[in-house]
């Protein structure tokens, strides 16, 4: 018995020293591009306990320790950094080394690891206030003296409300917010509150003006938190946001709280495991669908159903050139040359494009509707603004649903690159067969489970013109 012992210890001192290579059948998104070498989300099994989840992560601390002797190697993969424990979704981050992972998927606690990955802003650089307009009124066309109007209800305006705004923070000193606007949590770095409320990058502080703004705004007297994680290069790593997300699911109002997240990366497991898990706490969240301009299927978390999915509308309501489509997105909105709140001073404004400005527009429209309706679940929320949408007004959808349109992808020209398809507006995409990041298999983008039923459905306020 001593004799075994021994030498099963000696195998397992030998697997520190040569671990097995990580392979994709093992981990979700090893290959994906922006993945962090090294970083981790492992997640827990459906029911797992939690004394089954406290010993299991004691027991990877020891190994992990055990594994890595070496002092600078141990630097580079810090162990267990974060926990997430949220309805549906339990699991943790951190930096291992390979013999760790290894260990790790051994657990039969272990639903799956995923490599964690750099999540970024979705905006595009670009002057004036057509949005609001485009939002509150049912006809819209664009106007050459630039003469818009907003059409709301002072009284409501998203009273009562508060939007979480996750993000590169938020300026809250800017008189855009009037006071309303105040600093959440700052998982940047070092943690703390005080960070939120600072803004590097500007994109949050721009978002923050779309929903709440009193010039730029939609819900006029929407309170705004600014949870901040993204760091000042506009990006962040997906378990930081998930943090994030957990800490509003912890701090807010179910029913009276919406999450905003004009953000997004490569097609996550677990990113869109929590989003939908925020939603069964009773949170909406509101989500940039991406500017890749693609099909939706490969962004997270803009590809989880059951959540609101913007996309981007230029001025002549056409999609957005870079704005990603499909069936998935819910509605667009505006989101080219929008102007709202800044960094560099208290009454700096920018112009800015993307699906994030359409997204935050929604998220402000979302914060109206609740404050004068009082608490509504997020399905509530859902059903009211999609199917209050503005229809019929899309111009030039190149692919559309083949019920209203009786065009399919199937149908539409290849490019003679012979790696190609067009997309809305002309936009080419650029391969017919694409990996699946989360499933690994290769996918024909004509398939139209992905990538058929563009929705023909505008954001507007039901208190508009």
């Amino acid at each position: 018995m001593m004799f075994g012992k021994s030498i099963g210890f000696l195998f397992a001192l030998v697997g520190f020293v040569f671990a097995v290579p990580l392979t994709s059948r093992e981990i979700h998104n090893l290959n994906a591009r922006d993945t962090i070498p090294d970083k981790y989300i492992v997640v827990f099994k459906d029911g797992t306990s939690d004394a089954s989840i406290a010993s299991h992560i004691t027991d990877i601390k020891s190994f992990h320790t055990r594994s890595v002797r070496n002092i600078s190697k141990r630097a580079a993969t810090a162990g267990v950094e974060k926990t997430f424990s949220m309805t549906g979704f339990k699991a943790y981050s951190g930096g291992f080394d390979s013999a760790t992972v290894h260990q790790i998927i051994q657990s039969p606690h272990i639903k799956y690891v995923e490599a964690d990955h750099i999540v970024t802003t979705s905006t595009v650089q670009s002057g004036a206030e057509w949005g609001l307009d485009r939002i509150s009124h049912r006809n819209f066309s664009q106007n050459p003296l630039n003469s818009y109007r907003y059409a709301y209800d002072g009284a409501i305006a998203g009273e009562g409300v508060t939007v979480y705004v996750i993000d590169t923070g938020v300026k809250i000193t800017h008189q855009e917010f009037e006071g309303r606007a105040r600093s959440g949590y700052n998982f940047v770095g070092t943690p703390d509150i005080v960070g939120a409320g600072t803004d590097e990058v500007g994109h949050g502080t721009h978002c923050a003006g779309l929903i709440g703004g009193k010039t730029y705004g939609v819900a006029k007297r929407v309170n705004l938190v600014a949870v901040k994680v993204l760091g000042a290069n506009g990006s962040g790593s997906t378990s930081t946001v998930i943090q994030g997300m957990q800490w509003t699911v912890t701090n807010g109002v179910p029913g009276k709280s919406i999450i905003n997240m004009s953000l997004g990366g490569l097609r996550g497991k677990a990113f869109s495991e929590a989003a939908i898990s925020v939603r069964s706490d009773g949170f909406l969240t509101v989500l940039a669908a991406g500017n890749e301009g693609r099909p939706d299927a490969f962004d997270s978390p803009a590809s989880s159903s059951h959540l609101i999915t913007v996309g981007a509308l230029n001025i002549q309501n056409k999609i957005a050139y870079f704005s990603n489509w499909g069936p998935r997105v819910d509605l667009y909105a505006p989101g080219v040359d929008i102007k709202s709140a800044w960094i560099n001073d208290i009454t700096q404004t920018k112009v800015l494009s993307g699906t994030s400005m359409a997204a935050s527009y929604v998220a402000g429209l979302a914060a109206y509707l609740i404050g004068g309706a009082g608490p509504l679940t997020p399905d509530q929320v859902i059903a009211t603004i999609t199917n209050g949408a503005t229809t019929g007004q899309i111009v030039g959808r190149e692919i559309g649903d083949p019920a209203l349109t009786g065009i399919t992808l199937g149908t539409l020209p290849i490019s003679p690159l012979g790696g190609a398809t067009i997309g809305p507006n002309g936009g080419l995409f650029p391969a017919l067969t694409v990996k699946d990041p989360l499933t690994g298999k290769n996918v024909n983008i004509l398939d139209p489970v992905l990538t058929l039923g563009i929705k023909d459905k505008i954001a507007y306020n039901l208190f508009g013109a």
